[in-house]
């Protein structure tokens, strides 16, 4: 299973901070050409004009439960 983990903050919203191996066999990216980038580059674009504002919507959710 591909994992990739995103960045939630600030101006590296959304950018991949790390990936694993699988990332290549199962989605056909090398990891040194996704880290840094948007994860949006490898979306939908349907998913990819509303990532953002999901990844926020995410975290106002999570810092209200606090």
């Amino acid at each position: 299973m591909a994992m990739i983990a995103v960045d939630s903050v600030g101006a590296s919203l959304g950018h991949v901070i790390n990936c694993n191996k699988q990332t290549k066999s199962f989605l056909g990216y090398e990891k040194e050409n996704i880290i840094g980038k948007n994860i949006t580059r490898i979306m939908p674009k349907v998913y990819a004009e509303l990532h953002n504002n999901f990844i926020i919507n995410f975290i106002k959710g999570q810092s209200e439960k606090k």
